[in-house]
């Protein structure tokens, strides 16, 4: 029989990991001894890991309780040997040894650490350890996706100018520059907080400025910023028809701006400083080469003794190399002006930025169409994360998909990676590294077994209700409705995108199913040491197979994939308990060219999570319509039945071809495959590819070599 593992609880303390499992420091002089207790004085160490009953993403969590009767697990405590490093937030992990190895099975932030006392003469003192994993700690919410990327490129100072109607432009570098305030020169003229063009990587537009003539208002900044010997400047104009400048930097002696002529449609880079008298010079040190294309990024990059604009070839010689300290910043306008030029700008402005150096390279592409990492789920996830302040590695169990560009403004990272987990149909979790992890649709491991004879006999087994899909019913903003249901010949996601109709839910209706595999709990050290092994290696999407069952039930061994674990490990305990679905993805009516739920171009198979409640309501993903889901319309051409049969390799996709006769003039929209009869939970799936206009290949996928009748539908 298994043996109670060896373990590790370990907090990061001062940059090192303390093991409270083993010989921590004491206040009170006794022999040093793990802290956790085991006992009825204590409790368990349990962890609870995984996905959500409706396919989103859950926060893993860990519990615990420590001994505390010399106080040295006090927080704020100044005489423990731990002070002032017992802070809320800081790592934890716990990691169990078996089968010759170190297992991490947690890793997170502890949250919350009360204590308690169990004699009333407050001599006996526990802490109560609560820990949660990264996804537990990706709730801040977050800025535009524009924003964010600019943001984490540490600029010096950066301004957005995407401010909801105000007084003021907010700073959004983390550096606490001074806010860009409204500015009058002389009267008249108007500002559009929010106005212009929205980008796909923005919520709303920016900064829209329409004077008076030469008269009107800009934003300048109160104070000033020090500037580096090497600096640049970036910003997303979009100039209207008049001459004037788009942003200036520096004081009343010496600045640096960029200035628009509407005439040649071009930028110039500007230096202005005081001549002999007093009064403003300036001198034209930089001009586009050609006419400049508006909403498009425009910079500068100075250096003690240059000055050059993005949009120009040639490069200007500053007549005054001295660094620019205390330099004011402005928008639309300028502080300093050579009399003769116009002062004021006209049109719209974004993402101001300044920076050290020549400023960061790809800024332009990041803010206009999205950064690159946005569009591969697994780089998202990492990328969102790192944008709420956490550095987590991404692993992709199966195919790692591509993602559409998310409206991330108001959203946690928690909450994004719900949308792609429901949007995808993976389970996205904090595995026990505590790293995250994506267990994609198409990921199918080797099983493991969970051997039935340590299920408690009382268990039920009940058939599963939320396991097979009746029909499918989808909302428009309009309020019509798309509804269908398994014995109609028109298809979900097969929808038309006329009109702009936008899909808004996706409500499936369920119907009786195979009866679901147990939420079970298994007693480890009542297994023998491989099979408590196998199991303890277990995590979220790995398939449990029991075998060995009643033959009451329809089969000999049912299976299942791993939606959430619960462990518990105390002084006699070594318990796993899974909560597991079947697979619903072959479930779904699988439309176009298609295997085991991959859709090919223009289909889709539906946004379905891991466990379909009844009657529950699955949303797609931000900005997700129609016309991305589905492409094209359902062509409608002629419908045609049939069947055919396979004798598949046991838990091996099999094929076989199938022949329209006559051939069709186009090749089908779609084929349809469900099964005719027989033990429907033995078949894990079923797909369709190479749709031509003389046939199709069927696959099936079944746990055992029992030939197969199939239904098809093509049209």
């Amino acid at each position: 029989m298994a043996t109670l593992p060896a373990v590790k609880l370990e907090m990061l303390l001062n940059g090192s990991w303390v093991d409270m499992a083993a010989t921590p420091a004491r206040l009170d002089g006794a022999t040093p001894q793990s802290r956790v207790l085991w006992s009825e004085s204590g409790g368990p160490v349990q962890i609870v890991r995984g996905v959500s009953d409706e396919g989103g993403t859950a926060t893993g969590t860990l519990d615990c309780v420590l001994e505390n009767n010399d106080g040295a697990l006090t927080p704020e405590k100044a005489t423990s040997p731990f002070y002032p490093y017992l802070t809320k937030g800081r790592q934890i992990r716990f990691s169990t040894y078996y089968a010759s190895a170190w297992h991490q099975r947690f890793g997170g932030y502890v949250w919350a650490e009360p204590l308690t006392w169990t004699n009333e003469v407050g001599t006996a003192c526990n802490v109560s350890i609560s820990a949660i994993d990264a996804i537990g700690m990706a709730y801040k919410p977050l800025r535009s996706v524009a924003v964010e990327a600019t943001a984490a490129r540490s600029p010096i100072g950066y301004w957005p100018l995407t401010d909801s109607e105000s007084t003021q432009a907010a700073d959004e570098s983390g550096n606490n520059r001074p806010a860009l305030a409204v500015q009058q020169w002389k009267t008249g003229g108007e500002i559009g907080w929010a106005a212009g063009a929205v980008l796909p990587t923005d919520n709303v537009g920016g900064l829209t400025l329409t004077p008076a003539s030469d008269s009107g208002i800009y934003l300048r900044s109160a104070t000033g910023i020090d500037l580096p010997a090497a600096w640049a400047l970036t910003v997303f104009p979009t100039p209207a028809a008049k001459d004037g400048y788009l942003c200036q930097i520096g004081n009343d002696s010496y600045s640096i701006g960029i200035w628009y002529d509407t005439a040649s449609k071009k930028f110039s880079a500007i230096e202005t400083m005081l001549d002999s008298s007093g009064d403003p010079i300036d001198y034209v040190l930089s001009t586009s080469t050609s006419a400049i294309t508006p909403g498009v990024m425009e910079s500068v990059v100075v250096t003690a003794t240059t000055v050059k604009l993005g949009s120009s070839g040639t490069t200007g010689t500053r007549h005054n190399s001295d660094t620019m300290l205390g330099s004011l910043v402005s928008v639309g306008g300028a502080f300093a002006v050579e009399s003769g030029r116009a002062r004021m700008y006209s049109g719209e402005v974004k993402h101001l930025g300044l920076w050290g150096g020549v400023g960061p390279g790809g800024l332009a592409s990041d803010v206009t169409n999205g950064p690159a990492a946005m569009f591969m789920m697994s780089t998202a996830i990492a990328t969102v994360m790192g944008w709420s302040g956490l550095t987590e590695t991404v692993s992709t169990l199966g195919t790692d998909q591509p993602v559409q560009l998310l409206k991330t403004e108001g959203l946690s990272a928690a909450e994004i990676l719900d949308q792609y987990a429901r949007g995808s149909m993976a389970r996205i979790f904090c595995g026990g590294d505590g790293n995250i992890v994506v267990s994609a649709w198409d990921y199918y491991p080797t099983p493991i077994t969970a051997p039935s004879g340590d299920i408690d006999p009382a268990l039920e087994w009940g058939a599963d209700v939320d396991g097979a899909i009746a029909g499918a019913k989808m909302t428009f903003p309009d309020g019509s409705v798309y509804s269908t249901g398994t014995g109609e010949l028109e298809l979900p996601g097969v929808l038309s995108a006329e009109n702009g109709r936008d899909v808004t839910d996706w409500r499936v209706l369920s119907g009786g199913g195979m009866p679901r595999f147990p939420d079970a709990t298994y007693h480890l050290l009542n297994l023998s040491d491989a099979e408590a092994a196998a199991l303890a290696l277990a995590d979220v999407g790995s398939v449990l197979v029991v075998p060995g069952l009643p033959g009451q039930l329809p089969s000999s061994s049912q299976s299942g994939i791993a939606d959430s674990l619960v462990e518990t490990y105390g002084a006699d305990v070594w318990d796993m308990e899974f909560t597991t679905s079947p697979d619903p993805r072959d479930d779904l009516l699988i439309v176009g060219d298609a295997t085991r739920g991959v859709v090919g171009s223009g289909r889709m198979a539906g946004p379905l999570g891991p466990v379909i409640p009844s009657e529950g309501t699955v949303r797609a993903g931000d900005e997700i319509d129609a016309a991305l889901l589905n492409g094209v319309a359902y062509a409608g051409v002629e419908i045609r039945t049939g069947s055919l049969s396979i004798t598949p390799v046991a838990n091996t996709p099999t094929s076989v071809a199938v022949t329209f006769t006559p051939a069709y003039a186009v090749a089908p929209t779609a084929v349809v495959l469900t099964p005719a009869t027989g033990a429907i939970n033995e078949i894990q799936g079923l797909g369709v590819t190479a749709i031509g206009t003389t046939g199709f290949t069927a696959w099936i996928y079944r746990t055992n070599t029992t030939a197969t009748t199939l239904w098809w539908a093509a049209s």
